[in-house]
């Protein structure tokens, strides 16, 4: 049967379902999901499987086997227990200035905890709201953290004059999980590339990056 070849399409699902070609990669998945707790990091360049990386983690963590049947995880020990299940895209946030970018992230906060039937309060600020909803999803299960492009805002603000204040919101945003560290079953980073002076790598000792693995 003929089967397309796909650039442009993130999601496992429509993957899977629309009869894409995928190349069966899911027994590397399993390394990564298999172990007690993993916090992983994954660079490569736009268009490189990233975030169709991050939607089969997401379609694993809330129990979706029978999108895997055929592939090499559905046979393969595993659970496939459902967990709370933190997704941020920080690419589709507005980040053409800092507090455009706060305000980005709230709303994608809000979205996730009404996707987990949770509510949250009404603060503006996005790292306030990422440690409330960890603390509320962690009642649920341990808590899984898939965040895209986490390094998008950097990476198009490199020479503006306003960085500082766009790194400083990420910092305060991403330190939220070396701080709920016991309250997580797994966390997944992607970015195009590694900014050694966000709290992500200077303070997220436990953060294993798998770029070159």
């Amino acid at each position: 049967m003929y089967q397309s070849i796909t650039t442009s399409n993130y999601t496992f699902e429509d993957v899977i379902t629309g009869g894409d070609l995928y190349v069966d990669k899911s027994d590397y998945i399993h390394k990564l999901i298999t172990v007690n707790k993993g916090i992983f990091f994954l660079s490569r360049p736009r268009r490189f499987g990233k975030s169709l990386s991050v939607s089969i983690l997401m379609n694993i963590f809330i129990g979706n086997k029978e999108l895997f049947k055929g592939l090499k995880i559905y046979d393969m020990p595993y659970d496939w227990k459902t967990y709370p299940v933190i997704n941020l895209n920080i690419s589709q946030s507005d980040c053409t200035s800092a507090d455009q970018l706060n305000i980005g992230l709230c709303i994608a906060l809000q979205e996730n905890a009404n996707q987990l039937n949770l509510r949250l309060s009404e603060s503006t600020n996005s790292a306030y709201l990422f440690r409330e909803l960890i603390n509320k999803a962690k009642d649920l299960d341990k808590v899984v953290i898939l965040i895209d492009e986490y390094d998008k805002p950097l990476v198009e603000n490199i020479y503006a004059p306003h960085i500082e204040e766009i790194r400083q919101v990420l910092e305060n945003f991403y330190i939220n999980i070396k701080a709920s560290d016991e309250h997580l079953r797994f966390v997944f980073m992607t970015g195009v590339t590694r900014f050694s002076k966000v709290s992500v790598f200077s303070k997220l000792n436990n953060l294993r990056d798998i770029s070159m693995s």
